[in-house]
Protein backbone atom coordinates (compact mmCIF):
# COMPACT_ATOMS: atom_id res chain seq x y z
CA UNK A 1 0.00 0.00 0.00
CA UNK A 2 1.45 3.45 -0.79
CA UNK A 3 1.23 6.45 0.68
CA UNK A 4 -1.58 8.19 -1.21
CA UNK A 5 -4.22 5.12 -0.55
CA UNK A 6 -2.92 5.40 3.25
CA UNK A 7 -4.29 8.81 3.23
CA UNK A 8 -7.51 7.98 1.37
CA UNK A 9 -8.43 5.36 3.91
CA UNK A 10 -7.38 7.89 7.08
CA UNK A 11 -9.73 10.66 5.26
CA UNK A 12 -12.56 8.18 5.03
CA UNK A 13 -12.28 6.90 8.92
CA UNK A 14 -11.95 10.56 9.82
CA UNK A 15 -15.75 10.61 7.97
CA UNK A 16 -17.64 7.58 8.65
CA UNK A 17 -16.11 6.61 12.33
CA UNK A 18 -18.35 9.14 13.92
CA UNK A 19 -15.34 11.79 15.51
CA UNK A 20 -16.50 14.30 12.83
CA UNK A 21 -20.53 14.76 12.45
CA UNK A 22 -21.65 16.37 9.60
CA UNK A 23 -18.92 16.53 7.52
CA UNK A 24 -16.99 18.82 10.09
CA UNK A 25 -20.09 21.40 10.93
CA UNK A 26 -19.87 20.24 14.53
CA UNK A 27 -16.18 20.28 14.69
CA UNK A 28 -13.89 17.01 15.48
CA UNK A 29 -13.97 14.81 18.95
CA UNK A 30 -10.62 14.12 20.30
CA UNK A 31 -10.74 10.94 20.07
CA UNK A 32 -12.67 7.00 20.35
CA UNK A 33 -11.71 5.13 23.11
CA UNK A 34 -11.89 1.24 22.40
CA UNK A 35 -13.45 -0.42 25.07
CA UNK A 36 -12.28 -4.44 25.21
CA UNK A 37 -9.78 -4.86 26.89
CA UNK A 38 -9.50 -1.20 28.03
CA UNK A 39 -7.91 -1.13 31.62
CA UNK A 40 -8.06 2.93 31.39
CA UNK A 41 -11.77 3.18 30.26
CA UNK A 42 -13.56 3.60 34.02
CA UNK A 43 -10.68 6.90 34.27
CA UNK A 44 -11.66 7.90 30.86
CA UNK A 45 -15.08 8.06 31.66
CA UNK A 46 -14.61 9.96 34.70
CA UNK A 47 -12.55 12.16 33.90
CA UNK A 48 -13.83 13.10 30.44
CA UNK A 49 -17.84 12.61 31.07
CA UNK A 50 -18.90 14.09 27.94
CA UNK A 51 -19.13 10.97 25.85
CA UNK A 52 -20.78 9.02 23.69
CA UNK A 53 -20.86 5.45 24.26
CA UNK A 54 -21.12 3.32 21.26
CA UNK A 55 -21.09 -0.96 20.99
CA UNK A 56 -17.19 -1.60 20.84
CA UNK A 57 -15.72 1.69 21.90
CA UNK A 58 -16.91 5.58 23.45
CA UNK A 59 -16.36 9.12 21.41
CA UNK A 60 -14.93 11.51 23.90
CA UNK A 61 -16.88 14.27 22.38
CA UNK A 62 -15.17 17.22 24.07
CA UNK A 63 -14.12 19.88 20.84
CA UNK A 64 -10.64 20.76 21.15
CA UNK A 65 -8.78 23.28 18.95
CA UNK A 66 -5.83 21.98 18.69
CA UNK A 67 -7.31 18.45 17.45
CA UNK A 68 -9.82 20.78 15.14
CA UNK A 69 -7.69 22.93 13.86
CA UNK A 70 -4.80 19.65 12.40
CA UNK A 71 -8.12 18.05 11.10
CA UNK A 72 -8.83 21.21 9.00
CA UNK A 73 -5.77 20.99 8.01
CA UNK A 74 -5.11 17.52 7.15
CA UNK A 75 -8.49 17.93 4.65
CA UNK A 76 -7.56 21.59 2.89
CA UNK A 77 -4.05 20.22 1.97
CA UNK A 78 -5.64 16.68 0.62
CA UNK A 79 -8.11 18.23 -0.63
CA UNK A 80 -5.21 20.25 -3.07
CA UNK A 81 -2.83 17.54 -3.32
CA UNK A 82 -6.15 15.12 -4.12
CA UNK A 83 -8.01 17.65 -6.50
CA UNK A 84 -11.08 17.07 -4.50
CA UNK A 85 -13.46 19.75 -3.69
CA UNK A 86 -15.47 17.64 -1.01
CA UNK A 87 -12.04 17.46 1.39
CA UNK A 88 -11.34 20.93 1.06
CA UNK A 89 -15.29 21.91 1.98
CA UNK A 90 -14.87 19.65 5.30
CA UNK A 91 -11.65 21.92 6.30
CA UNK A 92 -13.13 24.46 5.79
CA UNK A 93 -16.62 23.40 7.96
CA UNK A 94 -14.18 22.70 10.91
CA UNK A 95 -13.37 25.92 10.61
CA UNK A 96 -16.34 27.81 10.67
CA UNK A 97 -17.45 25.49 13.40
CA UNK A 98 -14.24 26.81 15.37
CA UNK A 99 -14.67 30.69 14.75
CA UNK A 100 -18.31 31.00 14.19
CA UNK A 101 -20.22 28.34 16.05
CA UNK A 102 -17.69 26.88 18.96
CA UNK A 103 -17.34 29.52 22.25
CA UNK A 104 -13.33 28.40 22.20
CA UNK A 105 -11.54 31.59 20.66
CA UNK A 106 -10.97 33.89 23.31
CA UNK A 107 -9.30 37.16 21.43
CA UNK A 108 -6.28 35.63 20.20
CA UNK A 109 -6.09 32.77 22.40
CA UNK A 110 -8.14 29.17 22.58
CA UNK A 111 -9.81 27.67 25.63
CA UNK A 112 -8.95 23.35 26.23
CA UNK A 113 -12.06 22.26 25.11
CA UNK A 114 -15.37 22.83 24.22
CA UNK A 115 -18.59 22.38 26.34
CA UNK A 116 -16.93 23.12 29.38
CA UNK A 117 -17.44 25.90 31.91
CA UNK A 118 -14.17 26.69 32.64
CA UNK A 119 -11.07 28.68 30.58
CA UNK A 120 -7.57 27.08 30.25
CA UNK A 121 -5.09 28.13 27.65
CA UNK A 122 -2.07 25.04 27.24
CA UNK A 123 1.01 26.10 25.92
CA UNK A 124 0.75 23.10 23.09
CA UNK A 125 -2.46 23.39 22.26
CA UNK A 126 -2.29 27.14 21.52
CA UNK A 127 1.14 26.77 20.00
CA UNK A 128 -0.11 24.46 17.41
CA UNK A 129 -3.09 26.42 16.89
CA UNK A 130 -1.20 29.59 16.02
CA UNK A 131 0.96 27.59 13.69
CA UNK A 132 -1.43 26.56 11.58
CA UNK A 133 -3.35 29.71 11.75
CA UNK A 134 -0.03 31.56 10.54
CA UNK A 135 0.49 28.49 7.97
CA UNK A 136 -3.09 28.36 6.66
CA UNK A 137 -3.37 32.20 6.19
CA UNK A 138 -0.56 32.59 4.07
CA UNK A 139 -1.53 29.29 1.71
CA UNK A 140 -5.26 30.27 1.69
CA UNK A 141 -5.32 33.87 1.73
CA UNK A 142 -9.39 33.78 0.80
CA UNK A 143 -9.52 32.35 4.17
CA UNK A 144 -7.22 34.53 6.11
CA UNK A 145 -9.24 37.45 4.58
CA UNK A 146 -12.19 35.58 6.15
CA UNK A 147 -11.15 34.81 9.95
CA UNK A 148 -7.65 36.97 10.34
CA UNK A 149 -5.68 34.07 10.90
CA UNK A 150 -2.00 35.25 10.31
CA UNK A 151 -3.17 38.33 12.93
CA UNK A 152 -4.25 36.15 15.40
CA UNK A 153 -1.69 32.87 14.88
CA UNK A 154 1.11 36.00 14.85
CA UNK A 155 -0.43 37.63 18.32
CA UNK A 156 -1.05 34.58 20.05
CA UNK A 157 2.48 33.10 19.38
CA UNK A 158 4.52 36.48 20.50
CA UNK A 159 2.64 36.02 23.29
CA UNK A 160 3.06 32.59 24.14
CA UNK A 161 6.84 32.68 23.53
CA UNK A 162 7.68 35.56 25.81
CA UNK A 163 5.94 33.34 28.60
CA UNK A 164 8.07 30.51 27.28
CA UNK A 165 10.81 32.38 28.02
CA UNK A 166 9.57 33.79 31.05
CA UNK A 167 9.39 30.07 32.06
CA UNK A 168 13.10 28.97 31.56
CA UNK A 169 13.73 31.35 34.35
CA UNK A 170 11.84 29.51 36.96
CA UNK A 171 12.85 28.40 40.19
CA UNK A 172 10.21 26.19 40.44
CA UNK A 173 10.86 22.29 39.41
CA UNK A 174 10.43 20.55 36.57
CA UNK A 175 7.34 18.25 37.33
CA UNK A 176 4.50 16.66 35.57
CA UNK A 177 1.19 18.38 37.05
CA UNK A 178 2.99 21.90 38.48
CA UNK A 179 2.78 24.45 35.97
CA UNK A 180 5.44 27.62 36.83
CA UNK A 181 3.88 29.99 34.37
CA UNK A 182 0.85 32.94 35.59
CA UNK A 183 -0.88 32.90 31.72
CA UNK A 184 -0.58 29.09 30.28
CA UNK A 185 -0.61 25.77 31.53
CA UNK A 186 1.88 23.44 30.68
CA UNK A 187 5.79 23.04 31.28
CA UNK A 188 7.54 25.19 28.63
CA UNK A 189 11.39 23.94 29.66
CA UNK A 190 9.76 20.71 28.23
CA UNK A 191 9.70 20.35 24.84
CA UNK A 192 6.33 18.78 24.88
CA UNK A 193 4.94 22.23 25.56
CA UNK A 194 7.57 24.31 24.32
CA UNK A 195 7.85 23.26 20.44
CA UNK A 196 4.33 23.98 19.59
CA UNK A 197 5.13 27.38 20.36
CA UNK A 198 8.31 27.70 18.73
CA UNK A 199 6.82 26.06 15.48
CA UNK A 200 4.00 29.48 15.68
CA UNK A 201 7.14 31.72 16.22
CA UNK A 202 9.25 30.21 13.70
CA UNK A 203 6.00 30.95 11.15
CA UNK A 204 5.93 34.36 12.51
CA UNK A 205 9.70 34.64 11.78
CA UNK A 206 10.53 35.11 15.60
CA UNK A 207 13.97 32.97 15.13
CA UNK A 208 15.80 34.26 17.98
CA UNK A 209 13.10 33.34 20.71
CA UNK A 210 13.71 30.06 19.42
CA UNK A 211 17.11 30.29 18.96
CA UNK A 212 17.15 31.26 22.55
CA UNK A 213 14.88 28.29 23.87
CA UNK A 214 16.87 25.78 22.04
CA UNK A 215 20.21 27.35 23.44
CA UNK A 216 19.25 27.22 27.16
CA UNK A 217 16.81 24.05 27.09
CA UNK A 218 20.17 22.19 25.49
CA UNK A 219 22.35 23.53 28.27
CA UNK A 220 19.82 23.77 31.46
CA UNK A 221 16.94 21.16 30.89
CA UNK A 222 16.73 18.28 28.36
CA UNK A 223 19.37 16.35 29.69
CA UNK A 224 16.73 15.34 32.37
CA UNK A 225 14.43 13.87 30.36
CA UNK A 226 12.81 11.11 28.12
CA UNK A 227 12.82 10.35 24.44
CA UNK A 228 10.09 11.83 23.86
CA UNK A 229 11.14 15.54 24.65
CA UNK A 230 14.03 14.91 21.89
CA UNK A 231 11.91 14.04 19.66
CA UNK A 232 9.71 17.20 19.96
CA UNK A 233 13.02 19.22 20.14
CA UNK A 234 14.14 17.25 17.05
CA UNK A 235 10.60 18.99 15.39
CA UNK A 236 11.19 22.69 16.22
CA UNK A 237 14.74 22.71 15.44
CA UNK A 238 14.63 20.59 11.95
CA UNK A 239 11.69 23.18 11.04
CA UNK A 240 14.09 26.38 11.63
CA UNK A 241 16.59 24.18 9.96
CA UNK A 242 14.35 24.02 6.86
CA UNK A 243 13.04 27.39 6.91
CA UNK A 244 17.16 28.67 6.64
CA UNK A 245 18.45 28.93 10.17
CA UNK A 246 21.55 27.78 10.27
CA UNK A 247 21.87 27.07 14.13
CA UNK A 248 18.83 25.41 14.54
CA UNK A 249 19.71 23.61 11.13
CA UNK A 250 22.99 22.31 13.51
CA UNK A 251 20.65 21.76 16.47
CA UNK A 252 18.30 19.49 14.60
CA UNK A 253 21.48 17.61 13.02
CA UNK A 254 22.75 17.16 16.76
CA UNK A 255 19.36 15.96 18.40
CA UNK A 256 18.71 13.66 15.44
CA UNK A 257 22.30 11.28 15.67
CA UNK A 258 21.44 11.09 19.60
CA UNK A 259 17.52 9.71 19.11
CA UNK A 260 19.03 7.62 16.44
CA UNK A 261 22.00 5.93 19.09
CA UNK A 262 18.37 5.15 21.15
CA UNK A 263 16.57 3.42 18.45
CA UNK A 264 15.43 -0.45 19.09
CA UNK A 265 14.83 -2.51 15.57
CA UNK A 266 14.00 1.33 13.89
CA UNK A 267 11.50 2.32 16.47
CA UNK A 268 12.49 4.80 19.57
CA UNK A 269 11.26 3.23 23.01
CA UNK A 270 8.25 4.37 24.83
CA UNK A 271 9.01 6.51 27.52
CA UNK A 272 6.03 9.31 28.13
CA UNK A 273 4.69 9.60 31.92
CA UNK A 274 1.41 9.60 30.28
CA UNK A 275 1.77 6.32 28.37
CA UNK A 276 2.86 2.87 28.82
CA UNK A 277 6.26 2.13 29.01
CA UNK A 278 8.77 -0.38 27.29
CA UNK A 279 11.35 -0.70 24.88
CA UNK A 280 9.19 -2.91 22.69
CA UNK A 281 6.64 -0.24 22.48
CA UNK A 282 5.99 2.26 19.56
CA UNK A 283 4.01 5.39 21.39
CA UNK A 284 1.52 6.87 18.89
CA UNK A 285 0.66 9.84 21.05
CA UNK A 286 4.10 11.49 21.87
CA UNK A 287 6.82 10.12 20.18
CA UNK A 288 6.66 8.25 16.93
CA UNK A 289 3.98 10.31 15.33
CA UNK A 290 5.59 13.36 15.91
CA UNK A 291 9.26 11.65 15.27
CA UNK A 292 7.96 11.37 11.84
CA UNK A 293 7.10 14.53 10.59
CA UNK A 294 10.53 15.86 12.41
CA UNK A 295 12.10 13.36 9.89
CA UNK A 296 10.57 14.41 7.19
CA UNK A 297 11.55 17.93 7.80
CA UNK A 298 15.42 17.02 7.34
CA UNK A 299 16.74 16.15 4.60
CA UNK A 300 19.83 14.37 5.75
CA UNK A 301 16.97 11.23 7.38
CA UNK A 302 15.43 10.84 4.09
CA UNK A 303 15.72 7.40 4.11
CA UNK A 304 14.95 7.37 7.94
CA UNK A 305 11.43 8.77 7.26
CA UNK A 306 10.44 6.95 4.48
CA UNK A 307 11.42 3.48 6.68
CA UNK A 308 9.13 5.32 9.54
CA UNK A 309 6.38 5.84 6.91
CA UNK A 310 6.37 2.46 5.93
CA UNK A 311 5.98 1.32 9.47
CA UNK A 312 3.32 3.41 9.93
CA UNK A 313 1.19 2.17 6.37
CA UNK A 314 2.09 -1.09 7.64
CA UNK A 315 0.17 -1.06 10.97
CA UNK A 316 -2.71 1.37 10.27
CA UNK A 317 -5.50 -0.52 10.44
CA UNK A 318 -8.16 -1.78 7.85
CA UNK A 319 -10.58 1.21 8.93
CA UNK A 320 -8.02 4.09 8.29
CA UNK A 321 -7.08 4.54 12.04
CA UNK A 322 -3.92 4.37 14.00
CA UNK A 323 -4.01 3.29 17.34
CA UNK A 324 -2.12 5.28 20.40
CA UNK A 325 0.19 2.28 21.10
CA UNK A 326 2.04 -1.15 18.51
CA UNK A 327 3.93 -3.59 20.25
CA UNK A 328 6.98 -4.48 17.93
CA UNK A 329 7.71 -7.80 19.42
CA UNK A 330 3.69 -8.87 19.09
CA UNK A 331 3.35 -7.18 16.21
CA UNK A 332 0.31 -5.64 17.31
CA UNK A 333 -1.67 -2.95 19.00
CA UNK A 334 -0.81 -3.71 22.52
CA UNK A 335 1.19 -2.62 25.43
CA UNK A 336 -1.38 -1.14 28.28
CA UNK A 337 -3.46 1.81 28.74
CA UNK A 338 -3.42 5.25 30.07
CA UNK A 339 -6.35 8.10 30.28
CA UNK A 340 -4.38 10.11 27.90
CA UNK A 341 -2.27 7.16 25.98
CA UNK A 342 -1.86 3.78 25.36
CA UNK A 343 -3.49 1.02 22.57
CA UNK A 344 -6.47 1.38 22.96
CA UNK A 345 -6.91 5.68 22.70
CA UNK A 346 -7.57 6.32 18.83
CA UNK A 347 -6.82 10.21 19.27
CA UNK A 348 -7.82 12.70 16.13
CA UNK A 349 -5.22 15.37 16.61
CA UNK A 350 -1.82 14.32 17.48
CA UNK A 351 -1.94 10.57 16.31
CA UNK A 352 -4.15 10.59 12.81
CA UNK A 353 -4.14 14.06 11.54
CA UNK A 354 -0.26 13.96 12.31
CA UNK A 355 0.76 10.95 10.70
CA UNK A 356 -1.68 11.40 8.00
CA UNK A 357 0.08 14.92 7.08
CA UNK A 358 3.12 12.94 7.17
CA UNK A 359 1.81 10.96 4.20
CA UNK A 360 1.56 14.33 2.47
CA UNK A 361 4.93 15.15 2.50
Amino acid sequence: MNRITALKKSLSWFLSSGVMPENGKSGVAERLALTKGNSALDEIKNTFPNHTCKTDFLIVENRRADCCFETALLFLLAGDLLNEPSYRKTGENILEFLFEKSDLRHGELWNWYTPWDKKVFWFDDNGWVAAIEIFLGRRYPELDKKYNLQELGTGAALRLGKSMLRTLDSSAPVKHGLWPDTEFAGEARQPHWGTPVCAALLLAGEFEMVREYHKRGMAEFWHKFGLSEWVYALLSSALGGNLGDEFLKARSLEIYHYLKQHEIDGILPSEHCEAPCGKQLADLIYTQNWYLPALGLLPEAKADFERLRDFMISIQNPDGSWQGMYDISLCRWAGGDRYEGGANSIYTGWTNTVIALAMLM
